[in-house]
């Protein structure tokens, strides 16, 4: 891993507007009581998502029966059966999230991203998705990774420069789009959220990236943990 793409804990967990969660509004661990007996939707069975919803639900003393986990796809298909009530909730990604905001028909319960706890998923942030290349092609083209690691942090302090927001939008909408009521509103309010969230950064935290490898040991995803200096390229920001 070279440099940080977008680095942020993507989880959030989403409530549907037909389903009833007393304890939305209430700190962690409270909101998860809502989930017993509830379908939860996930984008693949094994996925990241279901990983941390499982972890989840075990540290708020819960167990996994508690709920019904459902494979819903990416965050489209997600969105879909959300609010044509084939589950009740979702541990998933943006934009979904933001579809329920600007749309009004569902709505975020917690977001790793911004929600302080449960800590160790917090932790995480600033850690997340990178570049990544093979040693050999590292070891055979410095200069591509030097330009590489260059252009990313070029790319942060355009992204994250409030002047440069409408541009931004602009440049996103020559490549993504949503084929949904208001999609060009939810991009909006999705990349405006990710800002704030300090999502699109080059630099690798190297504790958050710890944090990750120590959640992976715990939920048994791995074995053993390598160390961060056998992925995490050294002259990485």
């Amino acid at each position: 891993m070279v440099v940080g793409a977008a680095t942020s804990n993507p989880a959030i967990l989403i409530e549907g507007n037909h389903s009833s969660f007393p304890n939305a509004s209430k700190p962690w661990p409270q909101f998860m009581l809502d989930l017993k007996g509830k379908k939860v939707g996930v984008p693949a069975r094994g996925s990241l998502m279901e990983f941390i919803l499982a972890w989840m639900l075990t540290k708020s003393g819960m167990k996994t029966d508690d709920v019904t986990i459902v494979a819903v796809g990416g965050p489209d298909t997600a969105y879909g059966a959300l609010v044509s009530k084939q589950v009740d909730a979702l541990m998933m990604f943006d934009p979904t999230g933001s579809m329920c905001a600007v749309l009004n028909t569902c709505k975020v319960v917690w977001r790793a991203a911004t929600d302080p706890q449960p800590a160790e998923m917090y932790a995480h942030n600033s850690g997340g998705n990178g570049i990544v290349l093979t040693q050999e092609f590292i070891d055979r083209n410095p200069h591509v990774v030097d330009a590489i690691i260059s252009v990313f942090k070029e790319a942060d302090a355009f992204i994250n420069n409030p002047a440069n927001f409408e541009e931004v939008v602009q440049i996103t909408r020559k490549y993504f789009r949503l084929e949904v009521p208001r999609g060009d509103e939810i991009i909006r309010y999705s990349i405006k959220l990710a800002i704030d969230s300090k999502n699109y950064v080059a630099r690798l935290d190297r504790k958050a990236l710890q944090a990750q490898l120590d959640f992976m040991l715990e939920t048994k995803m791995v074995d053993k943990l390598p160390p961060l200096s056998s992925f995490v390229f050294a002259n990485a920001p």
